[in-house]
């Protein structure tokens, strides 16, 4: 059976189920629109069977023949006859769905074959990749309905898949999962990229996969960065290329662990949300880490509207995906005089107070005197907010928590830190800015 006969046959049992078990409308209502329809023909039926039950008017084949009119009687007649039960109506419905997105999704990559434009492409490819999305989330849950899931999820001991980054305190804390959405807030040269990508090294080390969006550094620069971040070689000497022996060693082991997990980095200079999110659902990311926000293209009269709408966007990228999303913000520079004084908060999120509302979780990273960093969880929806001070190891461009004695043994025992996740030495390189 090809896609347009299947599609018109979910159509017609959906329809026909309802004909003949009007106690369940409310139900249909709520897991298909009149969109998923793309037979003209039983559109128009389906909206006449949302419009009685809208006014709370009797749904059956006669209402309904009546507000459609009599041209419509060998179709209902037909769709009556074709359905067998309405007992598998959610089936029915399930297949309507899916043959629908299917359908728009094979319209959509024809228009991208036949777009006379750049834009033309992207408009296209923003229409599949909102296909591949089921936007049809609602559910109802009675409250014994969800007390017996809720048995059902904690009874067997099995541990919440909560993303880990590699910093104990931030673990305990912090029980961010996919699809949500998760602020690294900083002002520049703070380290939020660093720490960006110590947080995607980690995760992509525990088996994720993960893609970083650069929209301001190079891939060879932020490799470098990584590659003395993650392999260990002194940033100094990769700069000048004066690497010695036993880094291209360490450098050649690193390549072969490197295989081994899924971390890409993609220059996205120019990308929109919809361009993000085309790229990362077909490389079925489980996090991505997009640097900075308010670099993406969003439309607006004002960058207040723009990231407003990139906000917006990329919450419901998050829920609809199921992926995680860490994105970078800058904040807004504080007023001269009072840089030392004051510590960064939520409403400094430059541009818009909107990121603050959509976000499940926000952190801002903060430079100190002497070079260490304050990481702070000013929003955290599911755990509980604090700070957490990091030394920075410049040589390595690393960060880790500042462990005192009490803590050595705690954190030696902790399986799940990430063994480089220490207080280094200080270095004669470290304090100062970020490159």
């Amino acid at each position: 059976m090809d896609v347009k006969q299947a599609l018109i046959d979910a159509q017609a049992a959906v329809i026909g189920s309802v004909l003949i078990s009007p106690e369940i409308v409310g139900d249909v209502m709520l897991r298909v629109s009149a969109d998923d329809f793309l037979t003209p023909q039983y559109r128009h039926v389906f909206d006449a069977v949302h419009e009685q039950w809208a006014a709370c008017q009797a749904v059956d084949v006669v209402t309904v023949l009546h507000r459609l009119g009599d041209a419509y009687r060998p179709l209902l007649v037909q769709i009556m006859a074709g359905t067998p039960t309405a007992a598998n109506w959610e089936a029915y419905a399930d297949v309507m769905r899916e043959q629908a997105r299917l359908a728009r999704i094979k319209d959509a990559a024809a228009k991208m074959l036949d777009a006379a434009t750049l834009d033309e492409a992207r408009a296209a490819v923003e229409t599949a990749s909102e296909c591949l999305c089921d936007s049809k989330t609602m559910r109802v849950v009675s409250w014994y309905q969800g007390l017996c899931e809720f048995y059902e999820r904690h009874a067997d001991g099995h541990q919440p898949d909560y993303l880990r980054w590699g910093i104990r305190q931030l673990d305990e804390r912090l029980y961010a999962e996919r699809g949500d959405l998760i602020i690294l807030g900083g002002l520049p040269s703070s380290g939020k990229t660093l720490l960006a990508t110590q947080f995607a090294m980690h995760m992509a080390r525990s088996g994720l996969r993960v893609g970083i969006f650069s929209l301001e550094t190079s891939d060879p620069k932020l490799c470098d960065r990584m590659a003395a971040q993650e392999v260990g070689i002194n940033f100094g000497r990769i700069k000048r290329n004066q690497m010695v022996l036993d880094d291209y060693k360490t450098a050649s082991t690193a390549i072969q662990t490197a295989q081994r997990i899924t971390l890409d980095v993609i220059r996205a200079s120019g990308f929109s949300v919809a361009d993000v999110q085309a790229y990362a659902m077909a490389r079925r990311y489980d996090v991505i880490v997009i640097d900075y926000v308010q670099l993406l293209q969003a439309k607006g009269n004002t960058r207040v509207e723009q990231v407003t709408n990139i906000s917006l966007a990329l919450h419901t990228m998050a829920q609809r995906t199921g992926i995680a999303v860490i994105a970078l913000s800058q904040l807004s520079r504080p007023e001269k005089g009072t840089e030392r004084s004051r510590t960064p908060s939520m409403s400094d999120l430059r541009e818009s107070g909107q990121l603050e509302q959509d976000a499940d979780a926000i952190m801002i990273l903060a430079a100190q005197p002497g070079g260490n960093r304050v990481l702070s969880i000013v929003k955290n929806k599911e755990g509980e907010r604090g700070a957490i001070e990091l030394v920075f190891d410049a040589a390595h461009l690393r960060m880790a928590p500042l462990v005192s004695k009490s803590d050595t043994a705690a954190d030696n025992d902790d399986e799940d830190d990430w063994p480089r996740m220490q207080a280094w030495p200080r270095t004669s390189e470290g304090g100062g800015e970020l490159p």
